[in-house]
């Protein structure tokens, strides 16, 4: 250890020994670089390791969101596990020194960084049972847990969804469709729930996902998450180019945005042009409604780095206006405007 650090180590311990494990960084002792990591809310100094506690993007410079926590700032590092996706390796939202394993802010106890089997980024394994997101989960059989996909795990005797039991699902036939559906041999599941309406449950048999997430079917129906999407034409049901939405769809008699009808203007010359806008001969939509300030005729999405230079982050543009997505909504700039 240098000399400074040495100097930053000398004025800093009396702090902690009075404030204890989770005191506020000091003008002395702060972060000064972000911890690698599945994210960015660990940093560290030549002594000590900081956890982020705001809510706000995590910023260096931000002292009084760090707080001071266990750990050793040379050695501390996340825990990675294997993708059965991607089969390699990624950081988990475990953390491990040479002293124990942490999950947040805080330190597992009685925990062996030389025995602690990280399985996915919350799921874990150690000598006495499965560990969920820090939190030893005794009831459930380690030995016979298995990890699938999108936040559904089983083991011998029962699901889990995002680490809870799933009473009503048979672990053993469960079958994981997309991000929103799966299926045992008994019931359609839309996340952890049962899919039900007051017209009944799905055909297990037929049900089936369509595209990333958002859409199925069975033989009778078709589904939007939840819900049963009524008069929707099963038969001739299809997605539009889910490369780029999973929400617009249509059937032989009308267009859907996220299992809502679409007001078309013209419904044979529909097309989807990216994730944020569709046009036909009369329109321009943005989410599945029609843009009452666009030139169909001059508009033109395109890529952010495509974008030409101008003061608004656009996302397309016509011949009078910039058209930017901000979270979830489309806001119009005319051009030659400046925006504060």
């Amino acid at each position: 250890m240098n000399q400074l650090s040495l100097h930053r180590l000398l004025l800093i311990t009396p702090m902690l020994l009075v404030a204890g494990a989770c005191a506020a960084a000091s003008d002395v002792d702060q972060p000064y670089e972000f911890v690698p990591g599945r994210g960015t809310n660990y940093a560290r100094s030549d002594a000590h390791v900081f956890h982020w506690t705001c809510t706000s993007a995590p910023q260096l410079t931000s002292r009084h969101c760090w707080e001071v926590m266990p750990g050793t700032a040379e050695s501390f590092a996340p825990i990675s596990f294997i993708s059965s996706d991607e089969h390699s390796a990624l950081p988990s939202h475990y953390y491990k020194d040479e002293h124990g394993v942490y999950y947040e802010h805080s330190k597992l106890e009685g925990v062996d960084p030389a025995t602690f089997k990280v399985i996915n980024a919350d799921w874990a394994k150690t000598p006495r049972g499965a560990v969920y997101a820090g939190t030893p989960r005794p009831e459930i059989d380690a030995a016979t847990l298995q990890i699938l996909e999108h936040g559904w795990a089983r083991d011998r005797n029962t699901a889990y969804y995002s680490g809870k039991a799933v009473a009503a699902a048979n672990a053993a036939s469960l079958r994981v469709l997309n991000p929103d559906f799966a299926r045992d041999d008994a019931h359609v599941f839309y996340r952890a729930n049962v899919l039900a309406d007051a017209k009944g449950e799905p055909d297990v048999a037929t049900f089936e996902a369509l595209g990333r997430t958002g859409y199925a079917k069975d033989a009778r129906s078709v589904f939007h998450q939840s819900r049963r999407i009524a008069d929707a034409d099963r038969g001739s049901f299809v997605l539009i180019d889910n490369k780029s939405s999973d929400c617009y769809a249509r059937d032989a008699h009308r267009v859907y945005y996220c299992g809502n009808p679409v007001a078309l203007g013209d419904a044979e010359s529909f097309v989807v042009l990216d994730s944020f806008f569709a046009i036909d001969n009369d329109r321009v939509y943005f989410s599945g409604a029609p843009v009452a300030t666009a030139d169909r005729n001059t508009f033109r999405p395109f890529q952010p780095e495509d974008a030409p230079p101008t003061e608004v982050r656009a996302n397309a543009e016509d011949a009078k206006n910039w058209y930017e997505v901000v979270a979830s909504d489309l806001v119009v700039t005319p051009k030659g405007a400046r925006r504060p």
